[in-house]
C-alpha cells in the first residue's frame, strides 16, 4: 500500500495542534521527508494498521469461537464418557448386590430341612430367567436408576466448563501482549 506515494497531489488545508505539528515535523526530519509527505505517510500507515487490526480481531474472534466450540465438544465427550462409566459401575454394583441378597434369601427359603448350604448349589440357584417376575423387577429397577443417572449427566453437561474461559482469557492475553504490542517483523 505504501510502496510509492503519488506525485499527483491536491492541495488541502488542515489545522493541527502545536503538539501534533511538532510530532509530524520530528517524524519528517527523522525520515528525510517533507512535511506533506510525512502527513500522507502517517495517514496511510494509520489506515493500513487499522485494516490489519480489523483483520487480526476478526481472526482472533474466529479462533476463539472455534476453540470454544471444539473445547466444549471435547470436554462434554469426556464428561459424558466418565459419567456413563460411573453410571454403569454404580448401577451394576447396586443391582448385583441387591440381586445377590434377594437370591440368597430365596435360596435359604428353598433349602430342605437338614440340607447344608453350599456355594455350588447357590450358584445353580442364581441363574436368572428373563421371564421370571423377580428378573423383570430387577430390569425395571435398573432402567429407573439408569434414567436418573442420565438426567444428572445431561444436567452436568449443560453447565459451562471453567477451563474454557481460562483458555480464552490466555488467548486474549497472548494476542494483546505478543501480537498487538510488539509484532515481530522480518
Amino acid at each position: 500500500m505504501l510502496k510509492r506515494l503519488s506525485k499527483n497531489r491536491q492541495k488541502k488545508t488542515i489545522y493541527l495542534a502545536p503538539e501534533s505539528l511538532e510530532a509530524i515535523k520530528g517524524y519528517a526530519d527523522r525520515n528525510g521527508l517533507t512535511f506533506s509527505c510525512a502527513i500522507e505517510t502517517l495517514a496511510l500507515l494509520a489506515v493500513e494498521e487499522t485494516f490489519h487490526m480489523g483483520i487480526l480481531e476478526w481472526v482472533r474472534a474466529g479462533v476463539r469461537h472455534e476453540i470454544g466450540k471444539q473445547f466444549n465438544r471435547f470436554a462434554k465427550l469426556h464428561a459424558f464418557t466418565a459419567m456413563e462409566a460411573g453410571t454403569a459401575k454404580e448401577t451394576a454394583s447396586a443391582v448385583m448386590w441387591w440381586t445377590l441378597q434377594e437370591r440368597y434369601r430365596d435360596y435359604l427359603d428353598q433349602l430342605r430341612p437338614g440340607q447344608s448350604k453350599s456355594l455350588a448349589d447357590f450358584e445353580k440357584f442364581m441363574q436368572l430367567n428373563q421371564d421370571e417376575p423377580d428378573t423383570q423387577i430387577l430390569l425395571a429397577a435398573l432402567k429407573k436408576r439408569t434414567q436418573g443417572y442420565r438426567y444428572r449427566t445431561v444436567r452436568a453437561l449443560r453447565s459451562p466448563v471453567d477451563e474454557l474461559q481460562q483458555l480464552l482469557d490466555e488467548l486474549d492475553a497472548y494476542v494483546a501482549e505478543e501480537v498487538l504490542d510488539e509484532p515481530e517483523t522480518d
